[in-house]
């Protein structure tokens, strides 16, 4: 994984992953996929060790607070 970006967005975490946006966004709301953050008014991405964590199945993204 390319550790230069500390975001990225949404169209790359979904190539990255192989998961269409509604499946994550699905994922999101059950709990099972980290939250974007907010970068701007019209910007949402992942941070970039969030998305690391939850490949290697370190968190439990329930807890997370939407952006």
């Amino acid at each position: 994984m390319n550790t230069d970006k500390l975001f990225i967005d949404r169209a790359d975490v979904s190539a990255r992953i192989g998961l269409s946006l509604p499946t994550i966004w699905r994922e999101q709301r059950a709990g099972r996929f980290p939250k974007y953050s907010r970068l701007s008014a019209g910007r949402v991405a992942l941070r970039a060790a969030d998305l690391e964590a939850w490949l290697n199945g370190r968190r439990n993204w329930a807890d997370e607070v939407a952006a």
